[in-house]
C-alpha cells in the first residue's frame, strides 16, 4: 500500500494536539517536521524570507569587490532593494515574477503610494488611506513598465517615475498589499534614501 505525503500531512493535521494519535502516526511515519511557513503572511521579516527560500541573508556590511583593486560598498537603498526582491520572491511562494505569466493571467499588481507632505498625510488622509503604506508613487506606461527597477526625478522629488519592470510585482492583490504594509519601512529605505 502506498501513502502519499499529502495524506500523511492530512493525518497529522487531523490529529491536532492529541498526543496519543500523534505518537501512533510518528511510529508509522517518523517524526513530523514542523512547517514554519504555512502561509505567505508567516513571512514577517527579511530573515524569514531568506529562511523560506533556503538562502543565507546578505552579509552585514554587504561589501564586495568587483576587481582586485576596487572595493564597493552598496548604499542603503541598494541593500534595501536587494532585500525587497528576496522578500517579494518568498511571498510569491519562491517564484520569480514573469511578465509573460502576468499577461496570460490578464493582470498583475505592483506597489504604489501617494506622495504628499507629512502634514497633509497626518491631517488630511483617512485611516484607511494612511494604512495603505508610506508616501511614494510609481507610473506605468500602458502597464508595460510597472514596478520599481529605478526611479528618476524631474524638477522635484514629488514626480518620481519608475519605467522598467521589476521583481516587486505580484500576481494577486492580497500578496501585494501584504508586502506593502508589512515591509513599508524597508520600501521607504529603498525609495527615500537619506530622507526623513
Amino acid at each position: 500500500m502506498k501513502i502519499k505525503q499529502e495524506q500523511i500531512d492530512a493525518a497529522f493535521a487531523a490529529a491536532g494536539d492529541n498526543k496519543e494519535i500523534i505518537a501512533v502516526l510518528e511510529s508509522l511515519f517518523g517524526k513530523r517536521e514542523t512547517v514554519k511557513f504555512k502561509h505567505y503572511t508567516d513571512i514577517k521579516t527579511y530573515e524569514d524570507a531568506c529562511e523560506y527560500l533556503g538562502i543565507n541573508p546578505l552579509p552585514e556590511d554587504c561589501s564586495c569587490t568587483f576587481t582586485s583593486s576596487v572595493d564597493y560598498k552598496p548604499t542603503s537603498d541598494e541593500i534595501a532593494y536587494a532585500k525587497l526582491k528576496i522578500i517579494a520572491k518568498a511571498i510569491r511562494g519562491g517564484e520569480d515574477f514573469s511578465f509573460k505569466k502576468a499577461i496570460e493571467n490578464g493582470k498583475y499588481y505592483r506597489p504604489w503610494w501617494v506622495v504628499c507632505s507629512k502634514k497633509y498625510f497626518e491631517t488630511q488622509l483617512t485611516d484607511e488611506e494612511r494604512e495603505r503604506g508610506f508616501l511614494f508613487g510609481g507610473y506605468a506606461n500602458d502597464g508595460a513598465a510597472a514596478g520599481f527597477a529605478y526611479a528618476y526625478v524631474v524638477n522635484a522629488p514629488s514626480f518620481p517615475i519608475a519605467v522598467i519592470g521589476s521583481r516587486l510585482c505580484f500576481y494577486d492583490r492580497e500578496r501585494c498589499e501584504y508586502f506593502c504594509k508589512q515591509f513599508k519601512e524597508l520600501i521607504a529605505e529603498f525609495n527615500f534614501i537619506g530622507c526623513e
